[in-house]
């Protein structure tokens, strides 16, 4: 008896340098997994931290699988916010490797279904190169993607997720680039925003004030765009007298209209042309008067003198009154030219006056108009209140 007994003590002696030596536990599919603390820990297949799928219970069906409900291949693991933790090395950096490593809420207490890492996270790589490395895993494409999706609390419904992409090599020349992609609850999916492979530096930077800078980390305004190597300009909007029409007009909208070949500008009641040129021919034609009947518009046509090359007219309207006893005077005008339902306007605002006897009062507006294909200016008066002798003209007087 006694021998025997010697003999097992002497096989548990020797064995247990070996036991204590091994590092690496591999758990394949044995269930429970033994409790305690290891320096690796190797799963030969696939691995599930807590009631991933909900349903109250912790089974093989909290394991990794696809749309169908198939089996996802090795190296998948999933992990749930309700029960169970997980850490890898020593995480507090307490110099220990133990519970208190497990995640945890702000108040310390145990916040079950997290995954904690001490140094670097590594998927679909050994070699993670920061604290958190994602290689494609996906040999169909190459692509590599981290997916964010939101979740009503109320209902557990789906709100939507953000897919962020590092296309791989069968993207075509679209190889490396990061994609932001977008899915609705219903399935639509859009990239709304792309950043391309060699990007340069600041190519967009947000500054702590809010300012925005485009090739400069220094934006000294809401947006300031730096060309960096001085061979690139800013392209506006370029829209045609249609589109520019429709689309919601915001006093001080800045756009460049194909159609008249200019700058356009909302001013909050037309689209006026943006900036003079150098040069421009002056001249005097007088188009006629103006309609003192309210909204009623009268159409003058463009003297033939005028070129067809020009692009612009600069309008002249004068409001002229006077009585041989009191009068008062208030009225708006609106002349402008168009371009189908496109208006481009200027207004002029009369002043209420008195006269007497032998005096009169003026008020006039002078402002470049685009010259369309139509060939055409029209005028309006949209108020007026007067007596005694009145009379409104509109001229032309120059040309660009």
């Amino acid at each position: 008896m006694n021998k025997y007994f010697s003999l097992f003590l002497a096989i548990v002696f020797f064995s247990i340098p070996s036991v204590f030596s091994q590092e690496t536990v591999t758990i394949t599919t044995y269930y429970p997994s033994p409790a305690g603390v290891y320096n690796e820990l190797l799963v030969s297949n696939r691995m599930a931290v807590g009631d991933t799928n909900g349903d109250g219970v912790i089974n093989n069906l909290d394991l990794p699988t696809d749309a169908a409900g198939n089996p996802l291949p090795n190296g998948f693991q999933t992990v749930n916010s309700l029960t169970n933790r997980q850490a890898v090395g020593d995480v507090n950096g307490d110099g220990a490797i133990n519970g208190g490593d497990l995640g945890q809420d702000a108040a310390g207490n145990p916040r079950n279904g997290t995954l904690t890492v001490a140094n670097a996270l590594g998927i679909g790589t050994t070699n993670p190169q920061g604290e958190l490395h994602v290689h494609s895993t996906d040999n169909a494409n190459g692509n590599a993607n981290i997916i964010l999706e939101g979740e009503n609390p109320n209902t557990g419904a789906s709100t939507g997720t953000w897919d962020i992409s590092a296309l791989g090599s069968t993207a075509g020349t679209a190889a490396g680039n990061l994609q932001f992609n977008t899915t609705t609850p219903a399935g639509a999916t859009t990239t709304p925003v792309t950043v391309s492979s060699g990007a340069p530096n600041n190519s967009i930077f947000v500054a702590s004030n809010g300012n925005v800078g485009i090739g400069t980390d220094n934006p000294q305004t809401a947006l300031d765009i730096d060309s960096q190597n001085g061979n690139n300009g800013f392209l506006l909007p370029r829209v045609t007298s249609a589109e520019m029409n429709a689309m919601p007009h915001v006093e001080g909208l800045l756009v460049y209209n194909t159609d008249t070949h200019s700058l356009q500008v909302w001013n909050g009641n037309g689209w006026t042309p943006v900036g003079a040129q150098t040069t421009w021919v002056p001249c005097w034609f007088d188009l006629g008067e103006v309609s003192y009947t309210q909204n009623v518009v009268v159409p003058y046509n463009v003297p033939a003198a005028i070129p067809a090359g020009a692009s612009e007219i600069l309008v002249y309207m004068q409001y002229h009154h006077g009585d041989s006893g009191n009068a008062q005077t208030l009225g708006d005008y609106q002349v402008y030219t168009r371009d189908g339902g496109t208006l481009y306007s200027f207004y002029m605002h009369v002043d209420a006056g008195h006269s007497q006897s032998g005096f009169w009062t003026s008020s006039s507006e002078l402002e470049w108009l685009p010259l369309t294909a139509e060939r055409k200016v029209y005028a309006k008066q949209t108020f007026l209140t007067i007596t005694g002798n009145k009379w409104g003209r509109v001229y032309i007087v120059g040309y660009r």
